[in-house]
Formats: structure tokens, sequence, C-alpha cells
């Protein structure tokens, strides 16, 4: 399976090269918007890491077995949980549940 993503990306590689050379004398700004449109759209048609227009990596169960058993993450989760029962106006006496994520803050999407 990984031979074929490779030649996959071989593929792709070589169509945007030249389009790429094209647009060389044109505006970087609209190179780049054009690379980066490509590049995510080869990705998404070619990985199973994305979530509509969200990048999430597989990184296998032994890493997501060890960010759950995180001692830190349940004291974190403890500290914050009625702020955020607060905040979304939930309360557990009603069976209602907060649900968060965890994300980069430095990422495009936070």
């Amino acid at each position: 399976q990984f031979s074929c993503f490779l030649d996959a990306l071989t593929a792709f590689l070589d169509q945007l090269r030249p389009q790429v050379h094209k647009q060389v004398s044109d505006d970087m700004l609209d190179l780049q918007d054009m690379v980066l449109r490509s590049i995510l759209s080869f990705m998404k048609g070619n990985t199973s890491e994305f979530e509509g227009d969200h990048w999430v990596p597989l990184l296998g169960q032994d890493k997501t077995y060890a960010f759950q058993q995180d001692v830190k993450w349940g004291g974190i989760l403890a500290k914050v949980q009625n702020s955020l029962y607060k905040i979304w106006e939930v309360s557990e006496r009603h069976d209602e549940v907060v649900a968060c994520a965890v994300s980069d803050p430095t990422g495009e999407d936070c």
C-alpha cells in the first residue's frame, strides 16, 4: 500500500512541477496558494488522515493508549470541568455532557 502511495505522490509531483515552472514569473502569493491547494487536494484524496478539512494524522494504538493513560490529562480535565459546565450552561445532574478536544494553539484552526 505504501508503494502505491509513493507512485501516486510521484505522479502528482510530476504533474505539479510544470505548473509551478509556468507560474514562477507570476505573483508568488498566487503560486503559493495554488501549490497549497494542490497538495491539500492530493493528501485528502490519497490518505485517510483527513476529517473534512482537518488533518488528523494516524498515530497508532500505542500513542493513543499513552495519551489516554496520561495522568496529567485527567488532572487538567478535572480542574476545568466545572468551568466547562458553567460556560456551556449544562449540569451533570441532568445527564448532560460536555465534549472538548485537544488541539495545537499555534495551528491555523485554533
